[in-house]
């Protein structure tokens, strides 16, 4: 996506999830893998399966043309072969009746269509027809390469497909002391290494006793797969074959592949795309580390940005947010609960809806109740809805949604909506004849700005305010009134209403 480049993809190894369900391009593929699931596994049907849109009648072709090397080699004759002999004849008609021409990127069933082959499809036939004769073996992994070491009557011989000359080699003790001084040669390992103790940890990286099995065989074609597939930007297809790879063998690499081609197959979608919101749900369901969840907030932000404010189109923002009722990171889940309900605030306050914008804002508070943001929007929401008569009673609903979300207390533009509401409450309650609300509003302002001494009110307000209170006072305490209005001038300096009855009450 637009912020993969700022993953770190080692931190991804330990971390990706990576639970969702496979999907399968035939039902050949689907049985093979089902198979799998059973503990009934057919590494014929799944390397097949790997080599893309393969069917039955593929399955066919390979399993004929592997019972036709069976049966050539299947003799008395062959039986009576020592375990080496038995091995260079299978390797000797593989390579005749088989292996072609090498090709780097390849599948298992291009082996049998073309006879193109890499060292991947070549060590599956060879484990394959050693299977059939029940000869020992070991397939061995190491950084971009597989091979084969067959290993009958206790020996070691390797099989490489690659490589037709040698390709067939024991491993006998003069085999490794020449392979070692080559090494030395090339300064791959020092001369000191080779006359030190250490020797054995050089020989044991070189051959390993630890092999794969046919499932990692299989899930190495399918992660072949998935790369040939990113490379030809078929990025959906890419993820699907790495995720195949990880569930036939969990692999930190095969996980963090998947979780590559996902973002990167959407970052070329539309947000309006068929599917777009499934895909991104389950892209931000693959992992539950921070530097993940931020990254896609901040995507989420985005798409909010671009659909609600640059192209208004908040259907496909609802459309991709339903897809995320399923989302089990709940960190993750309650950041986009908040973004999207402080995004859809903005939305309707940019149209005018302020009723609706203000209930998407407590909905974002109850998230996050102490984010500065969404508390300074709704502090300008409540204004706006206090002045345009929203709230009856208004020093009530203050003082409930100070309850509801303590932290505005601490923020001055609370402070300033807050005096600026009881200023307007009182002002309208002296006009409708509530002396007593309105004293109460006068005295709340009172309050708030002898303790906040920096609240921004506009001096206008507190001029007609004051101005109707004292008139009100007037009638019974002439004092009172000019003290009501000293108190006014002493928020308001200067105030030309204020002035003016100040002077009416002097006379």
């Amino acid at each position: 996506m637009r912020f993969l480049a700022s993953i770190i993809i080692s931190f991804l190894f330990s971390t990706c999830l990576l639970s969702q369900a496979l999907h399968f391009h035939s039902d050949f593929e689907r049985k093979a893998f089902e198979d799998h699931s059973l503990g009934n596994p057919n590494y014929l049907e799944l390397l097949v399966a790997a080599s893309g849109n393969s069917s039955e009648s593929d399955y066919v072709l390979v399993r004929s043309k592997l019972d036709e090397l069976i049966d050539e080699l299947n003799t008395s004759r062959f039986e009576g072969y020592s375990g080496s002999k038995k091995i260079k004849k299978i390797f000797n008609l593989i390579q005749e009746e088989l292996l072609m021409k090498y090709q780097l990127e390849n599948q298992f069933l291009e082996v049998f269509k073309s006879g193109k082959f890499n060292c991947v499809s070549s060590t599956a036939v060879y484990a394959l027809l050693l299977d059939n004769f029940n000869i020992p073996y070991q397939i061995i992994e190491v950084p971009e390469h597989v091979y084969l070491i067959a290993q009958p009557d206790g020996q070691s011989i390797v099989m490489e497909g690659t490589d037709a000359q040698d390709g067939y080699l024991k491993l006998t003790e003069n085999v490794v002391n020449r392979q070692l001084g080559t090494l030395v040669s090339m300064k791959v390992i020092s001369e000191e290494e080779m006359d030190s103790p250490d020797l054995g940890n050089v020989i044991d990286e070189l051959y390993p006793s630890e092999s794969i099995g046919l499932e990692k065989l299989v899930a190495i074609q399918y992660y072949n797969q998935s790369i040939y597939d990113y490379e030809n930007e078929q990025y959906l297809v890419a993820y699907e074959n790495a995720l195949k790879a990880n569930h036939l063998f969990k692999n930190p690499l095969y996980r963090a592949m998947a979780y590559s081609c996902l973002g990167d197959y959407l970052s070329f979608r539309k947000f309006d795309e068929k599917d777009y919101g499934e895909y991104f749900a389950t892209f931000a369901g693959m992992d539950t580390t921070k530097t993940h969840n931020d990254l896609v907030e901040s995507e989420f932000h985005h798409i909010c940005y671009s659909l609600l404010v640059e192209d208004p189109n908040k259907d496909v923002v609802n459309s991709i947010y339903n897809n995320f009722s399923s989302l089990s990171n709940k960190t993750l889940r309650n950041d986009l609960d908040f973004r999207y309900n402080v995004s859809m605030a903005g939305y309707f306050m940019g149209v005018g809806y302020h009723k609706d914008a203000r209930l998407s804002l407590i909905k974002a508070l109850s998230y996050n109740s102490e984010n500065t943001d969404a508390l300074s929007a709704f502090c300008s929401n409540i204004l706006l809805g206090a002045e345009a008569g929203h709230f009856p009673e208004m020093l009530d609903t203050l003082s409930k949604y100070e309850e509801k979300f303590p932290a505005l207390l601490g923020l001055n533009k609370w402070h300033d909506v807050s005096a600026n509401i009881s200023l307007v409450y009182c002002y309208n309650e002296m006009g409708v004849g509530n002396v007593s609300k309105a004293n109460d509003g006068l005295s709340k302002f009172e309050k708030l700005m002898d303790t906040y001494p920096d609240i921004d009110v506009m001096k206008k307000n507190i001029g007609v305010t004051y101005c109707r209170v004292a008139l009100n006072r007037y009638r019974t305490s002439k004092s009172q009134a000019q003290a009501i209005i000293n108190k006014g001038l002493s928020y308001a300096p200067g105030n030309p209403d204020l002035i003016r009855m100040q002077r009416v009450f002097s006379q």
